[in-house]
């Protein structure tokens, strides 16, 4: 069971982390490879979309400010899920945590 645990807090504190970086602007976040590569796999989704519509895809690549509110939006729906997760635990191993 405590591996349960320990994969609810990695959720919890990856999404804490995805959100403090969204709100807080660090540079360091978002120029890692893993955000430049969400950020080319965005623009090609959002070229592809714009090609169907038949509009310009010059200005497919996203701001800044979009990245950051997916990485927001990221961090409260995986934090959100860490917290129903271990909710679940505790009502299929019937156990109390100390501080409820």
């Amino acid at each position: 069971m405590a591996f349960h645990f320990f994969l609810q807090a990695l959720f919890f504190f990856s999404g804490l982390l995805c959100l403090l970086a969204a709100a807080a602007d660090w540079e360091w976040f978002f120029t890692t490879e893993s955000s430049r590569s969400f950020y080319r796999f965005y623009t090609s989704v959002r070229r592809l979309c714009l090609r169907r519509r038949g509009k310009s895809v010059s200005h497919a690549a996203p701001s800044r400010r979009t990245l950051r509110l997916i990485y927001a939006v990221g961090g409260v729906l995986l934090m959100s899920l860490a917290v129903w997760f271990f909710w679940l635990t505790c009502r299929a191993f019937a156990y109390t945590p100390p501080f409820f």
